[in-house]
C-alpha cells in the first residue's frame, strides 16, 4: 500500500477508510471498519518505523512530512511561522550555507544542527517516496520484514 498505490484494492481501501493520502499516517478511525483494514493498520503500525524517506523532487512538506529521523518537524516547535508554512524540503535545502538561516520559525538547537548537517540530492523526474531499505530493491516483502 505504500509503494503500489496504483493497485485497485489499494485505492478501494484507502478511499474508503483513509482521508490521508499517505498510508503510513492512516488510522483505523472508523468503528465499523473492516477486519481487513484493522489488520492492515496493525501491521502498518509495526512496520512503519522500518520505512525511510527518499528524496526525489523535494516537493514534500518540510514541516509535515517525515523526511528525517527527527519525525514531523511541525509538531516539535510551538508554532510554524506563516512565512514558512508552505515550504518544501527542496526550498530549505537549496539555500546555500546554513539551511536554517532562511527560516522564520525558531527551531531548537539540536534540530537546527541536524538540518544544517544534512545533505540531500534532488531529482526532479521522480517523486519523494518512502522506501523499505532492508531489501535490495527497496520494496517491502514479508521475508525482509521478518528479518
Amino acid at each position: 500500500m505504500v509503494q503500489k498505490t496504483n493497485k485497485l484494492w489499494v485505492n478501494l481501501l484507502s478511499n474508503n477508510y483513509s482521508s490521508d493520502h499517505n498510508f503510513l499516517h492512516a488510522t483505523a478511525a472508523h468503528r465499523n471498519c473492516s477486519p481487513s483494514w484493522s489488520s492492515i493498520i496493525r501491521a502498518k503500525n509495526v512496520l512503519k518505523s522500518g520505512y525511510t524517506w527518499r528524496a526525489g523532487s523535494g516537493n514534500s512538506s518540510f514541516w509535515y512530512t517525515n523526511w528525517s529521523y527527527l519525525g514531523l518537524l511541525g509538531t516539535q516547535v510551538p508554532f510554524v511561522d506563516i512565512h514558512d508554512l508552505h515550504l518544501t524540503v527542496k526550498d530549505v535545502f537549496t539555500t546555500g550555507g546554513q539551511h536554517t538561516q532562511s527560516l522564520y520559525t525558531i527551531l531548537p538547537t539540536d534540530i537546527k544542527e541536524v538540518i544544517n548537517n544534512t545533505h540531500l540530492n534532488f531529482n526532479a523526474s521522480i517523486d519523494d517516496i518512502y522506501i523499505w531499505p532492508h531489501n535490495s530493491n527497496s520494496v517491502y516483502t514479508a521475508k525482509s520484514g521478518y528479518n
